[in-house]
């Protein structure tokens, strides 16, 4: 409903002021980036100009895709891998089910697809909890390790590597690329909060 989206422009006309200060910047990206770090409200209307602007609503929930662009925003060193509009569906595609379609995944170390899907059944079945706190949502993480024979601790599995099938680190790139098609994204746990675990054991099903 674009007449929703065109008033919805006029209730921010102050961020929008703020994001068109840009036009005209030598270096628009590097600019982009520093005001969504300086004035992180302007993130509010980033899903309404990328309707406008691009005449495709691929974000339908605001609050949703206002969630999607914070992960890794609240920190010292805040993500800056989105650094203009485009970018938005190019980094963070993987959020959105109506683009989720015909992909091909691309996984790392452990590529066997038997036990793929036994680490992924049984991380959804017995450890998951999209309530947990991310201290306890690691602690599983590491917990799956111990069951599946992967090492749970980094500096053991660097002085013995033999002992183990791989390491917590290995776990969490199988989940990652199940999730995301992509051996690196932003914080995995944030993206799962998100994503929550009725998606989240669709697209393992995918596997």
């Amino acid at each position: 409903d674009f007449e929703k989206i065109y008033k919805s422009a006029e209730k921010y006309k102050v961020e929008l002021n703020i994001l068109n200060s840009l036009i005209g910047s030598r270096d628009i990206e590097e600019e982009f980036k520093k005001i969504i770090i300086r004035y992180p409200e302007t993130l509010e209307v980033i899903p309404i100009l990328l309707a406008v602007r691009s005449n495709e609503i691929f974000v339908k929930d605001k609050e949703y895709s206002i969630s999607i662009l914070n992960i890794e925003r609240c920190q010292k060193k805040p993500r800056k891998d989105i650094g203009a509009y485009s970018d938005v569906k190019k980094e963070m595609w993987y959020m959105f089910d109506e683009l989720f379609n015909q992909v091909e995944y691309n996984f790392d170390k452990i590529n066997d697809r038997d036990e793929i899907r036994n680490i992924l059944n049984l991380y959804i079945n017995k450890y998951y909890n999209e309530l947990d706190d991310k201290d306890t949502w690691f602690n599983k993480m590491k917990l799956l390790c111990d069951e599946l024979g992967y090492c749970s601790d980094m500096k053991e599995y660097k002085n013995n590597p033999d002992s183990y099938k791989g390491s917590v680190a290995d776990i969490s790139m199988v989940i990652r690329v199940a999730l995301t098609t992509r051996t690196t994204t932003p914080d995995l746990y944030e993206i799962m909060k998100l994503l929550k675990t009725d998606r989240i054991r669709e697209r393992f099903n995918r596997i």
